[in-house]
């Protein structure tokens, strides 16, 4: 993205935080959101945050959108976006009462740079590896009170 890590785009994990006040973009688990939610129970400092795989169901997810969806009530102008691979994405749908669902069609598609590093395989096995793109539906859903 032709930017400084840190800067414009950050992370943060369990002991290391790689973001600054320039910072536009950050990763982080649900985990540490939640922490962050401790501290600043509003999470004013956010515009937008999306949860990515929430399909892969956990406590720590699960109890983060409980928080989200109440954080919602005292500030709509929060934008939660949800992302799922699953036909559960109407759950997502009704747990935020109201929001919309999008779906999203994704198909794969054969990776020239995958192709290049696999040269070392037979000409046969890497036309069967680069031959089998199989269809991959992801659902996505976009929470607006």
């Amino acid at each position: 993205m032709r930017c400084q890590l840190g800067q414009e785009v950050g992370y943060s994990i369990r002991f290391e935080d790689v973001t600054s006040a320039a910072t536009r973009i950050k990763f982080l688990t649900d985990g540490l959101l939640l922490r962050e939610a401790l501290v600043d129970p509003l999470l004013s400092r956010y515009s937008v945050i999306m949860v990515d795989e929430a399909h892969e169901r956990s406590l720590s997810s699960d109890v983060l959108l409980g928080v989200l969806k109440k954080i919602t009530k005292k500030r709509p102008e929060l934008r939660i976006v949800i992302s799922s691979a699953t036909v559960k994405a109407e759950d997502f749908r009704d747990f935020f009462a109201g929001a919309r669902l999008f779906k999203v069609e994704l198909q794969m598609v054969k990776n020239q740079q995958r192709t290049r590093r696999r040269s070392s395989v037979s000409k046969e096995e890497l036309s069967r590896w680069t031959s089998t793109t199989s269809p991959m539906r992801a659902k996505t859903t976009l929470s607006e009170p």
